[in-house]
Formats: C-alpha cells, structure tokens, sequence
C-alpha cells in the first residue's frame, strides 16, 4: 500500500506544480515557455501512469484476496456439508441394521 500512496503523493505534486504555473498564466501577462508546459505536462502523464500502474496492482492484489477467501468459504461449506451428509448416511444404515434386528 505504501507504493500507491508514494505514487498518489508524486502525482499530486506534479499537477499541483503545473496548475501553479497555469495560475499564473491565468491572473497576469505572464508568458509561459512552451517547453516549460510540454515539460510538465510530460511529467504530470508520466505520473499517472505509474500511479495507474500502481492502482492496478492493488487492485489485482484485492481481488486476489477475495477470490482466496470465496474459494476458502466455498471449500469449508463443503466440508460442513459431506460431515452433514456422512451423519446422515450413518443414520440411515444404523437405523436400517436396528430395523432388520428387530423384525427378524
């Protein structure tokens, strides 16, 4: 988790830089080098992609997790089910050889 957060961090801080710098643009006569903005622009694209990147590695982790713990539940619940089934199966053959006792 702390990858995403690094990531998230970075990313903020790329956007906050070129957002400062269109600020500027915005409330003076100021003139931004055009450099400068495919510059940042770059970084700011580059930033999110590793944060993309990082996302989805989270996500493939927490999914993973979840599809771990289904299959541990599913597996548990057929556990319960053939102990059910077997105490049941028991029963019956018990009960049928008390049966045969009985009427013989």
């Amino acid at each position: 988790m702390t990858e995403i957060k690094r990531a998230w961090t970075k990313f903020n801080s790329v956007v906050e830089q070129l957002t400062g710098h269109i600020d500027k643009l915005i409330n003076s006569t100021a003139v931004m080098e055009y450099y400068a903005y495919i510059d940042g622009s770059d970084r700011v694209l580059s930033s999110s992609f590793e944060l993309w990147d990082e996302t989805v590695n989270e996500v493939d982790f927490l999914l993973q997790k979840r599809i771990d713990n289904f299959v541990a539940r599913k597996r548990l619940m057929l556990i319960f089910v053939l102990a059910i089934l077997e105490i049941v199966i028991y029963l019956c053959l018990s009960t049928g050889q008390l049966c045969k006792l009985y009427l013989c």
